[in-house]
């Protein structure tokens, strides 16, 4: 047997295991209610994100990098957020208004709780 033959021999060996070692023994495994009940929303939980790179701070206002920024975005929720016509929308503040000089903005936040702790651990207020 020539050497072309043999490569060719073998070539169509491989390709016909291929065919017949990945062919249609296959079959979709049925789902379950408990996958289903996984599916849907809920409150609660937690929040995984795979980031890119390394996170360099977690202040907002020093935030560089896309990452930062993304960071910044699961931590802090924003008073008011920007539609998509760039108009002020609802954040934290469900309503505010403007003094008539411009100078005072009053801020009117949910009567949700927008922060929860663990049940042994209260939540603590940082500011000075």
């Amino acid at each position: 047997m020539s050497v072309v033959n043999r490569r060719l021999a073998v070539l169509l060996l491989f390709s016909t295991l291929g065919l017949f070692g990945c062919g249609g023994g296959e079959r979709p495994i049925a789902q379950s209610a408990a996958a289903d009940e996984d599916s849907k929303p809920s409150d609660g939980g937690t929040l995984i994100r795979r980031l890119q790179g390394d996170v360099s701070t977690l202040n907002p206002l020093l935030a560089n990098s896309l990452i930062d920024r993304h960071v910044s975005h699961y931590l802090f929720t924003p008073m008011v957020n920007l539609d998509v016509n760039l108009l002020p929308a609802p954040g934290l503040a469900n309503s505010w208004e403007i003094s008539p000089d411009g100078k005072t903005y009053t801020f009117h936040l949910e009567r949700r709780p927008s922060m929860t702790a663990r049940p042994s651990a209260p939540a603590m207020w940082f500011g000075r």
